[in-house]
């Protein structure tokens, strides 16, 4: 693939992989009015590595640097709430890049479900599995209860569950902000009790 810079000058960049397909060249006119880069970029957010003792054994551990507090904005902090089934809570905003946490107990609830633009996370009882925008992972409750981290940005969605038990990361396009949206928390088949839910909209890094 070859990146179109500034000034006529042109360099060669070589990508393999099996998502070679889902990159998008995008055009930008920020830096010179008239002129355009063209360029395809990704960057995940840093994230610190730990050992952890488990039934199965040592396991490395991942979760977001806590440096990510230094980027928050003011959000919506909720604790000790109850959210029942067929009657879904709205919380923040995360029509823009945020930061999403929640710790819960499932109960009897046979599905709980976080929406916001461009993403959806679900916990699905019979599976035992949380899916991220399409990608899972089966998170093992700590005295029956489940934390996750939510990372929604502009090109990507990254998420972490139990303070970095399991990573995921996938594509999210949402490159034209609206408005504001908050997410949405849905039970489904029983009540679920949260000790937090917290969104914070998160600063740009550049």
């Amino acid at each position: 693939m070859d990146l179109k810079l500034l000034r006529g000058r042109e360099v060669s960049v070589k990508i393999e992989g099996p998502d070679v397909a889902a990159i998008e060249l995008v055009k930008t006119s920020d830096t010179i009015p008239g002129k355009y880069e063209m360029f395809s970029q990704m960057a995940t957010f840093p994230l610190e590595l730990s050992l952890h003792t488990t039934p199965d054994g040592v396991r490395s551990y991942a979760d977001f640097v806590s440096e990510l507090a230094q980027l928050r904005n003011p959000g919506s902090t909720r604790q000790d709430l109850t959210v029942t089934a067929g009657a879904p809570l709205q919380v923040g905003d995360v029509s823009q890049p945020a930061e999403i946490g929640a710790a819960f107990e499932p109960g009897t609830a046979s599905r709980v479900s976080f929406t916001g633009a461009e993403f959806i996370a679900t916990w699905n009882a019979q599976s035992k599995e949380l899916e991220i925008n399409g990608e899972k992972t089966r998170p093992s409750p700590k005295n029956g209860r489940l934390a996750v981290h939510i990372l929604p940005d502009i090109p990507s969605l990254e998420a972490v569950t139990n303070g970095g038990e399991a990573y995921l990361i996938n594509s999210r396009d949402d490159r034209k902000p609206g408005a504001k949206s908050p997410m949405e928390i849905r039970a489904e088949g029983g009540d679920v009790k949260f000790s937090r839910v917290v969104v914070y909209p998160l600063k740009p890094i550049h």
